[in-house]
């Protein structure tokens, strides 16, 4: 099925493709059409490439005709699946060992469908929060410049009693105190090297097969009419719980985040306004 897939033909289109798409995560399947182990990918991919078009685009890569990426990515096996989000590596805990890419094929196309859904719904949390960060970074950067421009010149050695006096410059301080407390807050929200509360990604993953796993129990129970059929369902009611909790708290963390952004953003309007007010005229 390789054929009904686009091709990367030089690595200046794969780098193209991965920097193109602001919205949607890239699948780059890297290998050859011919080899049977990518035989067996590219069909997966082809049936499912309809279904995540919405979130996600699929390419395929000859690791002979176009080598840029053998050394960097190491691609010495026959089959290798790797995910990129503006313009970024994402890497995928899948229990193996290798968080750089999937090297072995998948045939459950469900599976492949949910690891990418949960692989662009990550990615894209990451990212608001980390545009929210720069963003709060910028606005601090911006009132000092105002600050700069419209406050009487001091010594470097010195203090100014007078200056520390001044309502404006207190206001300045306690603000930017403030905005970098916000930004070490939203860093510590970020769901990543969180040794407390685990991998977010790794807890959506490991959620994902434990729900798979107990559907095929549930399966086989019902269709041995089983005695423990109740257990079942309650586990997998357990399951589908602390998937939908783990959705809310990410939701809220983003919540949250774009909160402190718009009460920043006020705060540092009325630094930069009363500033100005406050500056002498010629």
């Amino acid at each position: 099925m390789s054929y009904m897939l686009p091709h990367l033909e030089n690595g200046w289109q794969v780098d193209q493709a991965i920097l193109a798409e602001e919205d949607r995560v890239v699948v780059v399947r890297f290998g050859h059409d011919w080899d049977p182990t990518c035989m067996r990918m590219d069909e997966t991919l082809f049936k499912i490439a309809p279904k995540v078009k919405n979130f996600s685009v699929i390419y395929l890569v000859d690791i002979t005709k176009v080598p840029d990426f053998n050394k960097m990515y190491e691609l010495y096996d026959p089959c290798t699946v790797m995910f990129f989000f503006r313009n970024k590596h994402i890497m995928v805990d899948l229990g193996t060992g290798n968080n750089n890419k999937i090297n072995w094929p998948i045939t459950d196309g469900q599976e492949l469908i949910d690891i990418i859904e949960t692989v662009y719904r990550m990615s894209d949390r990451l990212t608001q929060l980390q545009d929210l960060i720069n963003e709060l970074a910028s606005f601090m950067t911006n009132a000092i410049g105002v600050l700069q421009a419209t406050a009487p010149p001091c010594d470097f050695d010195r203090s100014n009693p007078e200056l520390e006096e001044e309502t404006n410059c207190q206001l300045f301080a306690a603000h930017i105190a403030r905005t970098a407390k916000d930004v070490e807050v939203l860093i510590d929200s970020f769901p990543i090297e969180d040794a407390g509360n685990g991998d977010t990604i790794e807890q959506l993953l490991q959620v994902d097969a434990e729900r798979s796993k107990v559907a095929r129990e549930l399966e086989c129970v019902v269709s041995e009419e089983d005695a423990g059929n109740g257990d079942t369902i309650e586990q997998l009611l357990q399951v589908d719980a602390e998937r939908s909790k783990v959705a809310r708290e990410l939701e809220c963390v983003v919540s949250e985040g774009e909160d402190l952004v718009q009460r920043i953003q006020q705060r540092l309007s009325d630094i930069a306004r009363v500033q100005i007010m406050s500056r002498p005229s010629c």
